[in-house]
């Protein structure tokens, strides 16, 4: 069975997270179990262009970023978003201040 993705916003802490289940029931269960929620609480949402790397379970920055998704900066933490982001790898993202450091250093 092809699993699909599953979107949840976590609104305690500001913050999504994607899961791959056979089912919106199944993709419920698991967040509840990984956060301590009850079953109940739990409202996900279909995210159909992140089955595809179902079998990784790694989205690329990159891709996150342009469904509008935003990242934190992996030097500083900021929170970036499509215009606000230099991609570095498949998980690794800049703001645009750390950016600036980097490329100097590579100059």
């Amino acid at each position: 069975m092809k699993l699909k993705a599953y979107g949840w916003d976590d609104e305690d802490y500001d913050e999504s997270q994607v899961v791959w289940a056979a089912t919106p029931g199944k993709a419920k269960a698991l967040l509840a179990s990984e956060h301590d929620r009850e079953f109940t609480e739990m409202r996900v949402y279909r995210v159909p262009w992140a089955d595809k790397y179902g079998d990784h379970k790694i989205i690329p920055a990159k891709e996150l970023l342009n469904h509008g998704w935003w990242l934190y900066c992996s030097n500083c933490g900021t929170r970036v978003q499509n215009d606000t982001a230099t991609v570095l790898s498949e998980v690794e993202v800049l703001c645009d201040e750390c950016a600036k450091d980097w490329n100097e250093v590579k100059k």
